[in-house]
């Protein structure tokens, strides 16, 4: 379950804009096929429930798991890009759910 999935850390940014994000396991695991072999294949070693993305921006990483989590967020027209990044974002994570609720999302916005 939601509640009882173990935390994992997220290091996103390089650098001084480095980020580290906790989350749980199942709502990242779940919808990001890259995310669940970045945690499984560091499993077995010393970074046990770590992913690194040291090339993407923390806070787009940040709207992508609020945009997971279901917190709803909204963004004036001019500020479609932040969408468009956590399109972006997704996409590298081999999200498609996601990509598809940001399309949705924008589709409404627009009518």
């Amino acid at each position: 379950s939601y509640v009882d999935s173990p935390i994992v850390k997220v290091l996103v940014g390089a650098g001084l804009a480095r980020r580290e994000f906790e989350v749980q396991q199942v709502l990242i695991c779940s919808r990001s096929e890259f995310l669940a072999k970045e945690v499984s294949d560091q499993s077995l070693g010393p970074h046990n429930g770590l992913a690194n993305l040291e090339s993407e921006d923390p806070d787009t990483f940040e709207r992508y798991v609020e945009f997971l989590d279901g917190i709803s967020f909204l963004v004036a027209p001019y500020e479609h890009i932040v969408l468009c990044n956590v399109y972006v974002l997704a996409h590298k994570l081999d999200d498609t759910k996601t990509q598809e609720k940001i399309i949705e999302y924008m589709k409404e916005d627009c009518e």
